[in-house]
């Protein structure tokens, strides 16, 4: 991996980022449960909400399609962002709204173990079983090798799979 590189890939990164949020709007969500949002060492996350939890990939979107974006900055607050708010947001302004129902909470809890990398913060006991079982996969890049040779491309796509003990820079 070079370092100077990874610096310019940034670039593009970013500006990819961009064009996701400002597909959307936002609300500042308090949690008024007993249930405490979770976070994890990636904590802004965003998904095709109109895809089955088993053939969801992480961080992939269908051209114009809907795209939803949750970032746990407390345990009793979370941003949500959503496409189908979009012209409110642009009216509006951000949001507020409050959760009541413990079944929302832990909506947002799964996909946030879902897209954790190795580690999730809990406030207090009781969602271990959760955690527990998205602990193995974590979001990654898959890449395949088409071709041989001069002829050869490498395609990669977005996937929950195993984390790989990241390759050290080079000089």
């Amino acid at each position: 991996m070079d370092p100077h590189q990874s610096i310019h890939a940034m670039v593009t990164v970013m500006q990819a980022t961009g064009q996701v949020f400002d597909q959307m709007g936002f609300y500042a969500v308090h949690n008024k449960t007993d249930v405490p949002f979770l976070t994890s060492d990636n904590p802004v996350i965003w998904f095709d909400p109109s895809v089955k939890d088993a053939d969801l990939r992480p961080y992939v979107l269908r051209p114009n399609g809907p795209v939803l974006l949750l970032f746990p900055v407390s345990p009793s607050l979370i941003i949500y962002g959503d496409s189908s708010i979009r012209d409110e947001f642009v009216s509006e302004g951000v949001g507020i709204a409050d959760i009541s129902e413990v079944n929302f909470v832990e909506i947002f809890n799964r996909q946030i173990c879902r897209f954790a990398y190795q580690a999730v913060f809990a406030q207090k006991a009781g969602q271990e079983r959760l955690i527990q079982e998205h602990a193995e996969l974590s979001p990654t890049i898959r890449f395949d090798r088409i071709g041989a040779g001069e002829d050869e491309s490498v395609v990669f796509e977005m996937v929950f799979g195993k984390r790989e003990r990241k390759p050290k820079w080079v000089d």
